[in-house]
């Protein structure tokens, strides 16, 4: 899995903490956490609140990331169909 940490950012009328992680079929996943309000739709944030942060302020982005290829586990030899050999009682 990969994660992608956009930090604070802006998007649509909110300031939040946003994050992006890509699970194992590669389908990418986006967690935010709401700061607060903004008043104009995706206005990035003044240089006093970014001057406040302890973080870099990342650029206002509401699209996923570039998704990766993942290569699929293969399968264990445990997993796989027996032939011939003993069978089960029930």
């Amino acid at each position: 899995m990969a994660l992608l940490d956009e930090g604070e950012t802006t998007c649509c009328y909110a300031r939040s903490d946003k994050h992006w992680i890509t699970d194992p079929q590669g389908i990418a996943w986006e967690h935010f956490h709401s700061l607060g309000n903004i008043p104009v739709f995706s206005e990035a944030p003044d240089a006093a609140a970014a001057a406040k942060s302890a973080a870099p302020a990342a650029p206002a982005a509401c699209c996923p990331p570039v998704a990766k290829t993942i290569e699929s586990p293969k399968a264990a030899a445990c997993c796989t169909p027996r032939t011939g050999g003993a069978k089960s009682c029930c």
